[in-house]
C-alpha cells in the first residue's frame, strides 16, 4: 500500500487531536493527583500512544 500527503495530512490531524486530549484530560491535574489516578494516567498513556503510531505511519517525505 502506498502512502501519501493526503494520509501525512489526516495523520496530522490525529496526532495534533490526540495530543489536544492528552492536555485536556491532564487540565487542573498536578503531580500527585496525576500519579494518584490510574485512570488518567491510562487516558493519557493512549493518545499518547496514538501520537507515536501516527507519527510512525507518517510518509518518509514528510
Amino acid at each position: 500500500m502506498t502512502r501519501g500527503p493526503k494520509d501525512d495530512a489526516a495523520l496530522l490531524r490525529d496526532m495534533v487531536k490526540a495530543a489536544n486530549a492528552a492536555l485536556r484530560f491532564a487540565e487542573g491535574l498536578d503531580e500527585a493527583a496525576f500519579l494518584a489516578s490510574e485512570l488518567h494516567q491510562e487516558a493519557i498513556a493512549r493518545v499518547v500512544g496514538v501520537v507515536g503510531e501516527s507519527a510512525w505511519r507518517m510518509t518518509a517525505a514528510f
